[in-house]
């Protein structure tokens, strides 16, 4: 008798920690897209007038998220928010994006990772991140407004400073494959 007490509050435990868990994600994924939104939007009076939905795909991710994703499937969006041509992309991304079941684009801003010269003179060096993003793109500089689709660790496309008339055909396959790893 114990010993079945002692199981169904084991049980009940362990469904209240994955409730608790899960909850604290979809909390944690709300706030990074909160933070997108509103770090685009307090540069409105200043550049191209940004009216972002509230449920937007746009995430804002860490450094070891966007490996993640380089490393399995996602998209991932390189810009910032004082760029005219990150401004621009934002709208049809995120239009794309619905269309295509797409939930999650991963948004980081390179600003803070890229080599800055000032009069010939290096006053802050590139980051390590960015060495092994520039590696992993096979590029030797990393624009603003860059979108990577990338399928089990393989990036099938790369756009940059806009999208294309390729863009929902490559969320649409990104999507196919995200759903298919989940079943």
């Amino acid at each position: 008798m114990k010993f079945k007490v002692f199981t169904i509050l084991l049980i009940i435990s362990s469904i209240t920690i994955v409730i608790w868990h899960n909850n604290l994600k979809t909390e944690e994924t709300k706030d990074k897209k909160d933070q997108f939104k509103e770090e685009f939007e307090s540069f409105n009076d200043e550049y191209q007038l940004l009216d972002i939905p509230e449920d937007n795909p746009m995430y804002y991710a860490k450094d070891d998220e966007i490996l993640n994703v380089l490393d399995s499937s996602g998209i991932i969006f390189f810009g910032n928010p004082k760029d005219d041509e990150s401004r621009k992309i934002i709208p049809s991304l995120i239009s794309t994006a619905k269309k295509t079941n797409i939930d999650q684009i991963n948004y980081y801003n390179l600003s803070q990772d890229r080599k800055e010269e000032e009069n010939g003179i290096i006053i802050k060096e590139q980051t390590t991140f960015y060495e092994i993003l520039l590696e992993r793109l096979d590029k030797e500089d990393i624009k603003d407004a860059t979108v990577v689709y990338v399928i089990d660790g393989d990036i099938i496309g790369i756009e940059e400073e806009k999208t294309t008339s390729k863009t929902k055909e490559l969320m649409l396959k990104v999507s196919k494959s995200i759903i298919e790893n989940v079943s």
